[in-house]
């Protein structure tokens, strides 16, 4: 796939109906879904917000999560937001990156109780990306780099939970 992500022809080869996929196109989905979180756990995807590929997960996994409610993701949506503030403030100086690592511990838990509240295939896949991001960024926060680089992890995260969102909504989820 290129770089830029043809969203209204994947919109269109992919659903049967607005949040509804077709079931002929559940494998190829689920097929590039898998190829894109192999990469991503290989690190061959990286946690920037440039990273055109990370946008693309973020597709194919809001794809696979049409049956998970929007208020769970926004739930999850919110602790990531308190994590990307508390990196705001420890970069400014207002605040510590201890903090930052403590948030995404518990950003980490409520992606936890909610992939074992919902019980399905599609929280499952949600949690496999969130929680591989979530942890990567956690060890770049707990590195030795450089204030920069550990806010632009944080904001990496935050990008990833919000494309989610987004595709979530715009693929027609309830």
């Amino acid at each position: 796939m290129s770089s830029e992500l043809r969203l209204a022809e994947l919109r269109e080869k992919y659903l049967f109906k607005p949040g509804r996929l077709d079931r002929d196109r559940v494998d190829e989905v689920e097929r590039r879904f898998e190829e894109l979180v192999s990469e991503f756990k290989r690190q061959k995807i990286r946690l920037r917000p440039d990273e055109g590929r990370l946008m693309e997960l973020a597709f194919y996994t809001a794809a696979l999560a049409l049956d998970v409610a929007h208020s769970q993701l926004r739930r999850i949506y919110a602790e990531v937001t308190a994590v990307r503030d508390a990196a705001r403030e420890a970069a400014e100086g207002r605040g510590d990156w201890e903090e930052v690592v403590a948030r995404l511990g518990r950003a980490r838990v409520t992606l936890a109780y909610a992939t074992g509240r919902a019980d399905s295939r599609s929280f499952e896949r949600l949690h496999e990306v969130l929680d591989e991001a979530m942890r990567r960024a956690t060890g770049i926060v707990e590195g030795d780099a450089e204030d920069g680089v550990k806010l632009r992890a944080v904001e990496a995260l935050h990008f990833l939970m919000e494309s989610i969102i987004a595709f979530h909504r715009f693929l027609g989820a309830r």
